[in-house]
């Protein structure tokens, strides 16, 4: 039996190769993003922090968004 190319089988399999391609990058990513952060965060001296503190910080300044929270730290 002969491969069906442009079928809805062929087409569903590739789509789902694909899918696993970018869950696998994103992986990578987020991996990478993460090292990134972490850096930014210990020449901050975000080490001095409790790891829940610095997680409830960062969770307030998202909720009020980085300028607000920049303005209300300075003032």
């Amino acid at each position: 039996m002969t491969k069906v190319r442009g079928g809805a089988l062929y087409a569903l399999r590739k789509l789902q190769d694909q899918r696993r391609e970018l869950d696998a990058r994103e992986a990578q990513l987020t991996h990478k993003a993460a090292g990134e952060l972490g850096q930014l965060l210990l020449e901050c001296g975000a080490e001095h922090f409790e790891p829940g503190e610095l997680k409830a910080l960062l969770k307030a300044v998202a909720k009020l968004g980085p300028k607000v929270a920049l303005e209300r730290l300075s003032a």
